[in-house]
This record gives structure tokens, sequence and C-alpha cells, in this order.
């Protein structure tokens, strides 16, 4: 393969990766990588004083996998999307403390 070919096709691979990014469609984002893959997001400083932890780490493309699927909304086991979450602002009494979200009910619904 000449040089030119390999830098055109580097450079859709490179488009590729980032159209799958960009457009979220990021259960497909794994296969990018081989399965022993090693991926690492580390901050500037960590780099430079010659750490090797990282922000993000996986050691292979399952554990991208399971990062992607982590992302995204969990379903209930009959496969139905559970309610949404907000923060709780105040403690209400009869409730137990240390509670940091509230399960969202719907306009005029109360607590049970």
């Amino acid at each position: 393969m000449d040089e030119t070919a390999l830098r055109l096709g580097i450079g859709e691979l490179i488009a590729a990766y980032a159209d799958c990014i960009d457009d979220d469609r990021l259960e497909e984002w794994p296969d990018f990588f081989v399965e022993n893959c090693r991926y690492l997001i580390t901050d500037r400083e960590s780099h430079a004083a010659g750490l090797r932890h990282g922000i993000i780490y996986a050691a292979s493309r399952g554990m991208l996998t399971d990062r992607v699927m982590a992302m995204r909304p969990r379903q209930h086991l009959r496969g139905a999307a559970l309610p949404p979450y907000r923060r709780s602002g105040s403690h209400r009494p009869g409730r137990a403390r240390g509670r940091r979200y509230a399960r969202q009910l719907p306009r005029g619904a109360h607590h049970a």
C-alpha cells in the first residue's frame, strides 16, 4: 500500500470514528477497537507527572461496551423505561435522610 492510500484510509477511519460519536451511535463505537485493546483518558497534570492512572480506563472492547451501556438510560427487566429522577431539594418529615434523588411523579400525584 502506498503512502497516499494509507493516509486516505487513516483519514476515513478518523472521520468515521468522529461521525459515530457525533451522531450518538455510541453502541457502535467499541467496534473501532480490537478485542484486546487499552483505552485511557487522563488529565494533563497526571500525564506530566508520569502517573499511569486514568479518568477513564478500559482494558478490552467488552469494557468499552460496558461503559457505553452504563451511559444509556436503564431499562426495567420487562423493557419499560424507569421514571426519570430529579434531585431532591429538601428533606420532608417522615422520609429517610440522605436520599439524594427522588422519583419524579406526575403533577398532582403524591408519594405513598
